[in-house]
């Protein structure tokens, strides 16, 4: 029989034991290779990269940026901690090539073929996940990657599929394009624990969930002083909209001329912050008077000061703000808002 010491040092071993077997477990890592057969040699070169645009998505090692040519095939190998989407890209001439594929553990095979001026890409051994992402691709009636997702058959698919690692980089690459909406919400927190201890699910929901209070910031306001400003909503019963913009940035600007024909709103309140580097330049003090824009803005040079918030991978972006000071999302769709 064990003392009561003894008891406790055992429980303390095994905790320990049971944190290296889960560390030992999210850190490993799989080797996989992908063969692509170009017989007749179509292109001189071919690159492979990970999908995912931001590196903190990222979770593969590649043994060579460029595929390797021998007897009529390219060979590429790596090694990757789950399966994830890769993009095969090359250019000769008027050809053009940029496929999206799944990599899982193990081998798997693609076939490049000419037919009317035109490369047709061909699964020849898929891996499972390309084998999913193929199905994914009917259930949801997509006609090209590019089209719009119904969230509804999205969320649908999620629930009766909760392990899909194809799912999860198709959620966060439309939003990462598209902007986030409250459904995708549903959808992202119906994957099993397994996904959500994944590397881009923790980056993601970091991003996009996370309760994080916003305490107040130094800006300058339109008059170029600076201010200590708590952002949050002054009606309790709506959020605060924080709009990011530039002066050359077009898509901005379209934005809250748009967001500004609507405005106010029944569930929101908006101001904008201008990332302008070092100054506030007149550009940006037009823009604002010629729009006739009817709410308040401020500066933050380069997005310096919001940066502990907000990625600002991109523009027009967003932060939701309840009347708590909690961040509620990123990256929203503000043609969403009533």
């Amino acid at each position: 029989m064990l003392n009561t010491p003894q008891k406790l040092i055992f429980r303390l071993l095994l905790l320990i034991l049971l944190f290296l077997n889960f560390k030992s477990h999210s850190q490993s890592s799989f080797s996989f290779s992908i063969e692509i057969k170009d017989e007749q040699k179509h292109f001189y070169t071919l690159f492979v990269g990970e999908a995912f645009f931001i590196k903190e998505y990222k979770n593969s090692y590649i043994n060579e940026s460029d595929l390797i040519w021998k007897n009529g095939s390219y060979f590429i190998n790596g090694k990757i901690n789950y399966p994830t989407a890769f993009r095969v890209y090359g250019e000769k001439g008027n050809l053009k090539f940029n496929q999206l594929i799944f990599v899982d553990s193990g081998y798997q095979s693609f076939k490049i073929e000419l037919v009317n001026d035109a490369i047709i890409f061909e699964n020849v051994v898929l891996s499972r996940v390309q084998n999913e992402y193929n199905n994914l691709f009917k259930y949801l009636k997509l006609t090209k990657y590019e089209d719009e997702i119904n969230l509804n058959y999205f969320t649908d698919y999620v629930q009766k599929n909760t392990s899909s690692y194809v799912a999860l980089y198709l959620m966060i690459d439309k939003i990462y394009f598209g902007g986030y909406k409250d459904l995708w919400r549903t959808a992202a927190l119906s994957f099993t624990e397994e996904i959500k201890q994944t590397k881009a699910y923790q980056y993601f929901s970091n991003q996009y969930f996370i309760d994080k209070f916003i305490y107040p910031i130094k800006v300058k306001n339109l008059n170029g002083v600076n201010v200590i400003k708590h952002f949050k909503p002054k009606n309790i019963d709506k959020k605060l909209v924080i709009l990011f913009w530039f002066a050359n940035c077009k898509p901005c600007i379209l934005e809250m001329q748009s967001i500004n024909k609507k405005y106010p709103f029944n569930q929101f309140e908006v101001i904008s912050v201008c990332t302008d580097s070092f100054s506030i330049n007149s550009k940006a003090i037009s823009i604002l008077k010629a729009n006739k824009i009817k709410w308040q803005n401020f500066w933050d040079f380069k997005g310096e000061k919001f940066g502990e918030y907000i990625k600002l991978y991109a523009y027009p972006s967003n932060l939701v703000i309840d009347v708590n000071g909690k961040i509620k999302g990123k990256h929203f769709d503000v043609n969403s808002f009533n």
